[in-house]
């Protein structure tokens, strides 16, 4: 489980990427973010909830391959796997 570290008040997003892919046939998110506060310093994060206001623009590209997950019971952790099609 990754840890909540909760990042309160107005920031800027600076930078934002991760994947969509599948496990178990259902579309799961994985996002990581870096913001900065009015004083500049930056936080980055696993996102896990966020509300944004005005706007935040993303940018999704689509690739023709499939991204697969699995379970990896070694890291506790759910792992692109590219042998499964």
């Amino acid at each position: 489980m990754y840890k909540k570290i909760p990042i309160d008040g107005q920031h800027e997003v600076i930078g934002m990427s991760g994947d969509i892919a599948l496990y178990q046939g259902k579309p799961v998110v994985h996002t990581h973010m870096v913001v900065g506060s009015s004083d500049g310093t930056t936080r980055a994060c696993h996102v896990l909830e966020a509300y944004v206001s005005p706007t935040l623009e993303v940018i999704v590209t689509v690739d023709p391959i499939v991204i697969q997950k699995r379970f990896d019971p070694a890291t506790d952790l759910t792992l692109i796997d590219p042998g499964l099609k």
